[in-house]
């Protein structure tokens, strides 16, 4: 398990092996300044070795957004409290750093490492307070402690040069405390996993929430949020006395509704932020003519516009759209344990039964393969019957497991066991495509080989070759030949897709999340300012 935080325009990671020897270099060298004394390389690297993917003790590469190194960071949990050690990056050649970048600018990156760090500590540990050492002569991190809101504690010793700041966890939760409107078109999907962990996470973190959307449904991960009260469109009000006492609005994409909420956060001078999820919306809905240019006009009054991919950009940027944009990807929990033992003959089909997700073609497909080989197909849908005779016709039906609609944990479960999950999604007749469809990171992470097509955005995710198969759609014996073919390179494909799963880590997600609430604040007239 890895950290992988985009904050800003930095990247903290868990240390990879490329970066071993600099960050060897930059904790020895630190040794000396610090402490008198100089580890030795071999000292060092047995550290940063051990260390790097522990959860509780560990050290942190960072990085610019190209991948440059800049130098490191870490923590420390012990029990109700955490230690960040000397409240700045640690840098193999501070000169060397303030020069290459200015004085303001290493300050700014050394800042948001630092938050970045005390963010994902306070908000996926249990403590009650973070402490960071500071040199009293170092004015720099001085500056940085009293920016991030941290007090001076104590002297590390008595007669000590080395002061401790403290940051208490209530502080950082009055960071966070805005009342937000939260609007989606349901409330909540039984498949919205990714949506309510974040909503959770802020929440926890100290968002307080309201929630609106046309239709409420009431399942398990609406449980889960607490059974909250969700006010229905129709009778969401649209005066101004409703609407001040937010002091944010987050609406997610579905055409006019979400336009409207906009337009009455954008009338009162509330800060909104808009979120497309991909799939429909980017795909279809976006280029229909009456909504085009309301889409894009809403686009650029927002204080921020999120997406789930890049090529969600691309499309918005395309359309004429040339505001504030941020790429949040949906988000898994990898803390699942894998149980069960691997059937690499053993099929996942995990979708709604709708045109788009190709189910069809999964059963077609059975039909050129070998009788050992299974179908598990998971889900329901308009388009169940229909499946169920056309299994019949294709003489396949005693192959396959219809498990309908699974929970979580149950479909975990089923993945934990197939040695492959097919996907062979289309774009149907309106126009409607995948976006990042979430069972592929499921997927990944049960270590399952993914099987796909390049339907929508999906291949933002998968590479043909690198980290799974790509197929064309629509077509069922390319999907049987592609994965016999590849039978034997698909645990090289596993380890490569369990490597890229870090940044879709909700406990890194949390992070960015948290930033992105905390930096947009509430300005006069309807301007908006954002990160």
């Amino acid at each position: 398990m890895g950290i992988c935080i985009k904050y800003a325009d930095i990247v903290i990671t868990t240390v990879a092996d490329k970066f071993i020897p600099l960050c060897t270099e930059t904790r020895k060298q630190n040794s000396k300044a610090f402490f008198s004394s100089l580890e030795s390389d071999s000292a060092s690297e047995q550290w940063i070795r051990e260390h790097r993917y522990d959860p509780t003790d560990t050290i942190l590469a960072v990085t610019t957004a190209d991948d440059q190194f800049i130098g490191t960071i870490g923590y420390t949990v012990n029990g109700d409290s955490a230690d960040i050690g000397r409240l700045a990056i640690y840098l193999p050649a501070m000169k060397e750093f303030i020069y290459k970048y200015g004085k303001e600018r290493a300050s700014v990156i050394m800042r948001d490492a630092c938050r970045a760090v005390l963010d994902y500590v306070f908000l996926n540990f249990r403590v009650s307070y973070i402490t960071a050492s500071v040199l009293e002569t170092n004015s720099l991190s001085r500056k940085i402690c009293t920016d991030l809101g941290c007090t001076v504690w104590k002297h590390e010793n008595e007669g000590s040069d080395e002061v401790i700041f403290r940051m208490d966890r209530e502080l950082f939760l009055k960071s966070l405390r805005k009342y937000c409107l939260f609007y989606q078109h349901n409330i909540i999907e039984n498949t919205h996993y990714a949506v309510s962990d974040v909503l959770l996470a802020l929440m926890e973190a100290g968002v307080r929430y309201d929630f609106a959307a046309k239709t409420v449904m009431k399942n398990e991960i609406y449980a889960a949020m607490g059974n909250p009260d969700v006010i229905t469109l129709d009778k969401l009000p649209f005066y101004k006395d409703f609407y001040k006492k937010y002091n944010l609005i987050h609406v997610v994409y579905d055409g006019e509704p979400a336009l409207m909420l906009c337009a009455a956060a954008y009338v009162y001078g509330i800060p909104y932020i808009l979120s497309f999820q991909g799939g429909n919306d980017t795909n279809s809905k976006i280029f229909q003519p009456a909504l085009t240019e309301k889409t894009i006009n809403v686009c650029d009054h927002a204080a921020m516009v999120t997406v789930v991919c890049e090529s969600d950009c691309r499309i918005l940027t395309s359309l004429g759209f040339k505001g504030r944009i941020a790429v949040f990807p949906p988000t898994i929990r990898k803390d699942h344990e894998k149980k069960g033992n691997k059937d690499r003959y053993r099929i996942a089909v995990v979708g709604r039964f709708i045109p788009k997700k190709g189910i069809d073609i999964a059963i077609k497909a059975l039909r050129y393969m070998p009788e050992q080989y299974k179908l598990d197909i998971i889900g329901e849908g308009e388009l169940e019957k229909d499946l169920k005779v056309l299994a019949e016709q294709c003489n396949v039906n005693d192959r396959i497991t219809w498990h309908g609609f699974l929970p979580m944990n149950e479909m975990k479960a089923v993945l934990d066991e197939c040695g492959i999950l097919w996907h062979p999604a289309r774009k149907d007749i309106t126009g409607n495509a995948e976006g990042i469809p979430q069972i592929l990171l499921n997927a990944m992470q049960a270590e399952t080989c993914v099987v796909t097509t390049a339907s929508g955005h999906i291949t933002d995710l998968i590479l043909d070759g690198i980290n799974g198969i790509i197929v064309p759609p629509d077509d069922p014996e390319a999907l049987a030949h592609s994965t016999m073919t590849n039978i034997a390179c698909m645990e090289r494909y596993i380890k490569t897709a369990a490597c890229s799963l870090d940044e879709y880590d909700i406990k890194n997600a949390r992070v960015r999340w948290t930033e992105l609430y905390r930096n947009i604040k509430l300005i006069n007239k309807g301007e908006f300012e954002g990160i």
